[in-house]
């Protein structure tokens, strides 16, 4: 029964117009409002959980080509003119260069993946924390937070919300944490600012030389603003695909959701 119960409770939050989202409400008569409410709350939290949880295991940045941190564009544009030159070519130096831009993207992604568990108690204090109207807005495609509310319906609502109430304090969390596993051994007991380092001291005399911009020594903040909108963009995606086919998503997902509201009991009386 509370399998069945939360299904119903999800299925207000799939894609539906205002009017047939009015319409399967009131077809739903034994549900209060507040219950349909605490059923996306639910959703939120489960979906950022699970969107934090892919990008903190190992390769949940570096492997995803759509999040994969790469260097600034600068930077990578004036290393591809250095590493095909025939003067860099003719050092030997092209190789070198090649293999330190790996280390570096690899080290840049690490740092990203070890830092996305941050996220969790921000999001959910964010959700737990929606007032009703809020809530009600983002079930109906609407980012309450927005200064601008559209009238189309947008189906990445809650994300967009999410993002304007805790930008600023997930950047404040991301900050020391990723400065903290810049400076960590992470792979053959080279921190990632170090790897940074050596890039920099082979990239910058030739920088100098094609008219290029000297690489900054200040890697964190570029960091923590790309894992930020890949953090993001990996909760946009999880929001749709719950919008899109609510009742799968949800019975994917059914144990995680039923301790998180029915508690442990849940799982071990799952017909309770």
């Amino acid at each position: 029964m509370k399998r069945i119960l939360f299904i119903i409770l999800l299925i207000p939050f799939s894609f539906f117009s205002c009017d047939s989202l009015i319409d399967t409400l009131e077809e739903i008569d034994e549900l209060s409002k507040e219950q349909v409410i605490e059923g996306l709350k639910t959703a939120l939290v489960v979906g950022t959980d699970t969107s934090v949880s892919v990008l903190h295991a190992q390769d949940g940045y570096f492997a995803d080509l759509l999040i994969k941190i790469l260097l600034p564009e600068d930077a990578q544009r004036v290393l591809d003119l250095a590493i095909n030159s025939n003067l860099v070519q003719a050092t030997g130096l092209d190789e070198v260069l090649k293999n330190q831009i790996g280390e570096v993207v690899l080290r840049i992604n690490r740092t990203a993946e070890d830092a996305a568990v941050e996220a969790k108690p921000i999001f959910t204090d964010a959700v737990m924390g929606l007032s009703l109207d809020d809530a009600w807005e983002i079930l109906n495609g609407v980012n309450p937070a927005s200064e601008f509310k559209s009238t189309e319906f947008d189906s990445a609502a809650a994300t967009s919300y999410l993002r304007s109430v805790t930008f600023a304090q997930l950047k404040e969390t991301y900050a020391p944490k990723i400065d903290e596993s810049l400076s960590k051994d992470l792979v053959a007991g080279i921190s990632t600012n170090t790897a940074w380092g050596f890039l920099a001291e082979k990239y910058n005399p030739i920088a100098s030389l094609v008219g290029g911009t000297p690489l900054d020594d200040t890697l964190g903040p570029y960091v923590t603003e790309r894992a930020l909108d890949g953090l993001f963009f990996k909760v946009a995606d999880i929001e749709r695909q719950i919008r899109k086919d609510p009742i799968a998503w949800a019975l994917e997902t059914a144990e995680n959701i039923l301790d998180i509201v029915f508690g442990d009991s849940a799982a071990t009386n799952p017909a309770g």
